[in-house]
C-alpha cells in the first residue's frame, strides 16, 4: 500500500465537486437576475364581492363551540 504524498488527490472526485458548484451557482444567478419569473395567473376580485364578502367577527351567527 502506498503512503499519503502532499498533493495526491481524487482527481476526479474534485473535478466533478467544481463541476457540481460551478453549475448550481450559474443556476441560482440565472434564477435570481435573469428568469422573467413564474406567472401565477391569479384572478382579480372584483369589487363588488369584497364588498358583500362577511367578516368572521360581523357574522350574524357565530360559529359553533367545540
Amino acid at each position: 500500500m502506498s503512503e499519503y504524498q502532499p498533493g495526491d488527490y481524487n482527481r476526479a472526485g474534485y473535478l466533478s465537486f467544481m463541476f457540481c458548484m460551478a453549475f448550481t451557482m450559474t443556476f441560482f444567478v440565472y434564477i435570481a437576475f435573469f428568469h422573467p419569473g413564474v406567472d401565477l395567473k391569479e384572478i382579480k376580485m372584483p369589487d363588488t364581492v369584497k364588498e358583500t364578502a362577511v367578516e368572521p367577527s360581523t357574522a350574524e351567527t357565530p360559529a359553533p363551540a367545540n
